[in-house]
């Protein structure tokens, strides 16, 4: 399993607890991180642990999320509705999910709103670092770094058998 970022996050600070982020999961967890810069705004990243690619996002909405089953049954709405409304594609900012295969099988619909969302984001989201989770408040921070935690905290099996979103929330 990899997690992927749809770089550059609309609020730099975002972008960069972000991308350290991604960084202390590859460390600790062992997980690929990949960056795809579809929204440069920011500074070049350097010393990052994983591939970064510049692709256009209509590249990316076409390879990831158009027509993509898996994604259709784990976000509560269309990826046309999700991240091309209007012709216009809303990407930047959001992280996936991709399984050994390339597809996507989660992606955050709403990029780093800082409380998080869902009826139990408050609750999943413990304001101090606890032996077995030191990570999880740091991470929560982002919502879709928060949101991608709590699915990764399942094995990559109920993931892939998971029938929606709300699951992980």
């Amino acid at each position: 399993m990899m997690v992927q970022y749809y770089a550059d996050a609309e609020v730099q600070s975002w972008h960069n607890h972000t991308i350290r982020l991604l960084g202390t999961i590859h460390d600790v967890h062992g997980l690929s991180v990949e960056i795809d810069r579809i929204d440069e705004r920011y500074r070049s990243i350097t010393d990052f642990p994983g591939k970064i690619r510049h692709p256009s996002p209509e590249e990316v909405y076409k390879r990831d999320l158009k027509r993509n089953h898996d994604l259709t049954e784990r976000i509560d709405q269309r990826p046309s509705d999700a991240y091309a409304r209007s012709g216009n594609f809303d990407i930047a900012g959001n992280i996936a999910l991709v399984d050994d295969e390339g597809t996507v099988q989660w992606a955050s619909t709403l990029p780093g709103y800082a409380n998080g969302y869902g009826p139990d984001a408050v609750r999943m989201r413990p304001s101090t670092p606890s032996k077995t989770s030191p990570l999880l408040p740091t991470i929560a921070y982002v919502s879709s770094i928060s949101n991608c935690w709590m699915v990764m905290k399942h094995s990559a099996r109920t993931l892939m058998t998971a029938p929606a979103r709300s699951e992980f929330l």
